[in-house]
Parts: C-alpha cells; sequence; structure tokens
C-alpha cells in the first residue's frame, strides 16, 4: 500500500496538486492507494481518501505501508525515517500558495535529498515515474517487507542462540 500524506496542518493550506496527480497516477498502477488528502476538496476518483487520522493511525499507516509519498514536512520526514520507509517527497511551495510564509520544504528537502531510500520530486512530471519505480522495484537503501525482515530477525535470533561445535 502506498500511503499519500498532505500533513496535518489546519491553516486552511491545501496541497490539491498533489493529490490531484496521485489519484491520476493511481488510475492504472494496480496498486492500494491511500491518501490523506487535509483540506483540500478534491476527492480522488481512483484512490481510496480521508482528510485526516489520528496521530495514532498515522502512525500504524507509515508502519504498514510499502513507501510513502508526501508533502516534504518534518512530521512525514520523521515518521517515514522512524519506520525506515522509502519515501518520495514532493515540496510544498510557496509560489503555488501551499506555503503560509517561506519554503521552508525546500529547505528540508535539500537536507534530506541524498538519504538512502529518499527520492526528491520538485516537478510534478516526475512523480509518475518515481512512483513507478519505486512500484516496481524497491530503490536501493529502501526498508524490507514486514515479513522479510521478521525472517531476518529469526534468523540472528536463531544464529546467536546456536550451540557451538
Amino acid at each position: 500500500m502506498i500511503f499519500v500524506t498532505v500533513g496535518t496542518a489546519a491553516r486552511g493550506i491545501e496541497f490539491t496538486r498533489l493529490i490531484e496527480a496521485m489519484d491520476r497516477i493511481a488510475a492504472d498502477l494496480g496498486v492500494d492507494v491511500l491518501i490523506q488528502r487535509g483540506l483540500s476538496d478534491y476527492e480522488p476518483q481512483h484512490a481510496r481518501h480521508v482528510r485526516f487520522v489520528k496521530y495514532d493511525e498515522a502512525l500504524e499507516l507509515f508502519r504498514t505501508c510499502d513507501f510513502v509519498v508526501g508533502h516534504c514536512g518534518s512530521g512525514t520526514v520523521l515518521n517515514g525515517l522512524r519506520f525506515a520507509k522509502p519515501m518520495i517527497l514532493v515540496p510544498r511551495r510557496i509560489d503555488q500558495g501551499e506555503l503560509d510564509a517561506d519554503d521552508h520544504q525546500m529547505q528540508l528537502a535539500r537536507q534530506v535529498e541524498t538519504m538512502p531510500g529518499v527520492t526528491l520530486v520538485y516537478d510534478m512530471a516526475d512523480l509518475e515515474p518515481a512512483v513507478r519505480r519505486y512500484v516496481e522495484h524497491r530503490p536501493p537503501g529502501s526498508s524490507p517487507t514486514p515479513a522479510r525482515a521478521s525472517l531476518i530477525g529469526a534468523i540472528r535470533q536463531f544464529i546467536a542462540g546456536a550451540p557451538r561445535p
């Protein structure tokens, strides 16, 4: 599942540009997409969507998704890192009316763009190819699936507790 998030800021600032693009991409992606759309009035037609989720629900979505597509807000970045999720980040832009004071998301984007498993999308035309790359081939540095991580943990535990010859 792809978790798309625009964050939880309730200042009336929308990120409809990302929501519309991900809805269009979801139309023929063949993967479950859940969009947390915030205050946007746009209602996706090709993806599941909610306005907001409670904090504990958001954490569960971060934990269980395959990867995150979201704005480049600090909460999105921190939770993606916390759960070792690959992320495609699209910074909100003040010149698009998506921020109210400054381009702080562009500043954060510059700080995280070289991190493994993080892809920055500055031009919306680059979003679909980035999403398709993640769906078709997990990028280097991406987190293993929960089943694989569990298997690796079990093997490590077995080796650590195995009797020595």
